[in-house]
């Protein structure tokens, strides 16, 4: 598919209903349940239209998933270090998921949220063990490994009861409580 930051309003717009009747749809039916003619009626395209972005339902699928998560790697990409250890960058980032409400549909849907949070978890990583090495240096590898993967799964569990509950919670006070966490975590052992 071509990029999505350089296509015109009009693909943009056929893109955008594609991907809103395909999250409408996984309210009531399994992805796998999904036609290509359920999509189009829908979201109102003829199948000429969705077959010009997508191959197929799970294409449609992965695509949609993976530009969400470049808008997250692209975020993380242009923090200043100094802003991922007070973790200011984690206000923008739920930002980002309150803004695509896609995240939402992702996130009540236990294997794709899985595999959306293994996706982030995989940028996540190196930015987590700098933080985790600064705040704790005196912290043995294995003890190292195993807090980044309390506080990894801890904050993805904390973020998916955030958008299943409808973002009831406001995104400062979700960013507060997610930093106060990882913050006594790491201080275990400062």
């Amino acid at each position: 598919m071509r990029n999505e930051t350089h296509i015109d309003r009009r693909s943009r717009y056929s893109i955008q209903v594609i991907r809103q009747a395909l999250f409408e749809l996984l309210e009531t039916k399994a992805l796998d349940e999904i036609t290509v003619v359920d999509i189009c009626a829908k979201a109102d395209v003829n199948r000429g239209t969705f077959y010009k972005y997508y191959r197929d339902v799970p294409d449609l699928y992965d695509k949609t998933e993976d530009s969400l998560v470049e808008e997250i790697y692209a975020l993380i990409k242009k923090t200043d270090s100094n802003d991922f250890q007070d973790h200011f960058f984690f206000r923008e980032i739920l930002h980002i998921l309150a803004n695509n409400k896609e995240f939402t549909y992702i996130a009540q849907n236990k294997a794709f949220s899985e595999r959306l949070a293994q996706k982030l978890l995989a940028f996540f990583i190196p930015y987590l063990k700098q933080m985790l090495h600064v705040k704790c240096p005196h912290a043995s590898e294995q003890d190292s490994d195993l807090l980044l993967e309390y506080v990894l799964g801890g904050c993805i569990r904390v973020v998916s009861y955030w958008l299943k509950g409808g973002m009831q919670i406001s995104i400062d006070e979700i960013n507060n409580k997610l930093s106060a966490m990882i913050t006594y975590s790491f201080s275990m052992y400062e």
